[in-house]
């Protein structure tokens, strides 16, 4: 999907004319994909539990970002949490994040201004406050962490209407960032499964990729464990079974 809509940005036309792709897999096994779906009206309030807890969690030299899709929102997350925000149009966007780079502090509210050409040790978790603008600002923004291999997680918040409108919404027939997203977000299998058939036009699980579980992969771990322990007879029943008379 991404390998055409090059050839269509930029008019290569046939591909067998001498032409050479050099590119890497987007499948990064550090990252752990998750999608949470709240109230519309307790979204703000569950970034602000998350990066609370975050702040008691994480070790010297971790931190994370809040990725918005507004300059109104981050200012008004950064307000709440007390933390640095930055946006194009923040005048003191440079301090703020050169007090997150030192340490300072562990959290950043930012617009995408943030996911561009930034190369940043530490970063563990990020989180987008509703969905970002496609799929591959998504993979480019969640890039920015785990760059030396460290686990991290990719957290996605959504609110209970525009998960809804996602599910219902038709395709974005000639829009594959668009229709990438919306895939990925409503994914009910395998997130990973999903990205990497998007993003590099093979289709690899969690498990396949030997990578960290996304939530989809957790909870199907936790229902075949369920349903093991459910179906599984008590030590008693097995003993009785064991040492029964038979005729």
């Amino acid at each position: 999907m991404l390998q055409k809509d090059l050839e269509t940005t930029y008019l290569l036309g046939d591909t067998n004319q001498g032409l050479r792709y050099i590119r890497a897999s987007t499948n990064r096994p550090n990252v752990e994909y998750m999608v949470e779906v709240s109230d519309d009206s307790l979204l703000e309030e569950r970034v602000v539990e998350c990066m609370q807890s975050v702040r008691k969690g994480f070790e010297a030299g971790q931190r994370a970002v809040v990725f918005c899709r507004s300059r109104s929102i981050c200012e008004r997350l950064a307000e709440k949490l007390g933390c640095h925000l930055y946006h194009r149009t923040f005048e003191a966007k440079e301090e703020s994040l050169d007090s997150w780079i030192d340490g300072s502090e562990r959290v950043i509210i930012a617009t995408s201004a943030l996911g561009t050409g930034v190369d940043i040790d530490g970063i563990r978790l990020v989180v987008h406050l509703n969905r970002p603008h496609g799929v591959m600002d998504c993979v480019q923004e969640v890039r920015r962490a785990g760059r030396s291999g460290d686990a991290i997680r990719s957290h996605v918040l959504l609110g209970r209407r525009e998960s809804k409108w996602l599910q219902s919404n038709g395709a974005y027939e000639r829009e594959w960032n668009r229709e990438g997203l919306r895939l990925f977000l409503i994914e009910r299998q395998c997130r990973r499964l999903r990205l990497s058939a998007i993003m590099d036009g093979e289709s690899v699980s969690c498990g396949d990729a030997g990578g960290r579980p996304c939530d989809l992969c957790q909870d199907s771990s936790r229902s075949k464990a369920d349903a093991v322990t459910e179906t599984r007879p008590s030590r008693a029943e097995e003993q009785e079974k064991r040492y029964a008379v038979r005729p």
